[in-house]
């Protein structure tokens, strides 16, 4: 029997004040390629955001490949 209560893990609280985003998977794209996963990538697009994306201007539902630029700048901010 669970208790209900949440205990964030390590990696989570790295995450805290960091900007996150998660990408749509792509379902439609075949897997286990290399130009697959490119395209994915490509294909993919925002479906949720942390505060400090919001802040950064990012829209939900915007293609990764037009926020690459914000991606790799703020890349090294990963814990």
């Amino acid at each position: 029997m669970t208790s209900g209560i949440f205990k964030p893990s390590n990696k989570q609280i790295a995450l805290v004040g960091k900007p996150v985003v998660v990408l749509s998977n792509n379902d439609g794209c075949p897997k286990g390629r290399r130009e697959a996963s490119a395209l994915a990538y490509r294909s993919a697009y925002v479906v949720a955001r942390s505060q400090e994306v919001k802040d950064l201007g990012v829209k939900m539902g915007v293609p990764v490949f037009k926020i690459k630029k914000l991606i790799t700048q703020h890349q090294s901010d990963r814990g």
